[in-house]
């Protein structure tokens, strides 16, 4: 999922309901869905790539929400570039796998 950051937020619950119900897998970048809407007695989750803030949006989402994109969570930068994270080493990608 690639989404405009404001989507799957507060503004828009509706849609990022419909994706947490339907799914199965979920791959995002973190303009999609909020970690927190990830509950993790139904979603198992892994992290790929680098993370350091969203993109102009650094009030919605900080790294202490993303435990995950850590050096000892064992995740590598990925070799190319996705959504706002466009350049190389800078990109990011959660993937969630209904339990």
């Amino acid at each position: 999922m690639k989404s405009a950051a404001y989507v799957m937020f507060e503004h828009r619950p509706y849609a990022r309901q419909f994706v947490l119900d339907q799914s199965r897998y979920v791959l995002q970048e973190d303009s999609g869905i909020p970690l927190r809407y990830f509950d993790p007695s139904v979603w198992a989750l892994q992290f790929y790539g680098a993370y350091s803030k969203p993109y102009r949006f650094s009030n919605m989402t900080t790294r202490r929400t993303l435990p995950g994109y850590t050096k000892s969570a064992g995740t590598s930068t990925l070799p190319f570039g996705i959504g706002y994270h466009f350049q190389v080493d800078t990109a990011n990608l959660l993937f969630a796998i209904r339990k």
